[in-house]
């Protein structure tokens, strides 16, 4: 019976710590306004203060194109 030594295994805390807001805002280079992504995308990819655009992938760029999402 010691006092100070632990019987069971402790927490393992070896791993990699990720934090549960990342990538949830996007910074804009041009103006340094911090915008929610979700927000920048119901404003097309454009920053609401100065306008500044932000590069769009292809599949959005076709979705924004096309509609309904209906291409061949």
């Amino acid at each position: 019976m010691s006092w100070f030594k632990r019987e069971s295994p402790g927490l393992e805390t070896g791993g990699e710590r990720k934090v549960k807001s990342e990538g949830l805002w996007v910074k804009c280079d041009q103006c340094r306004a911090v915008i929610w992504k979700k927000e920048l995308e119901a404003q097309y990819n454009v920053c609401a203060k100065f306008d500044c655009h932000f590069k769009v992938d292809t599949k959005s760029r076709l979705c924004y194109l096309f509609d309904n999402g209906t291409y061949s």
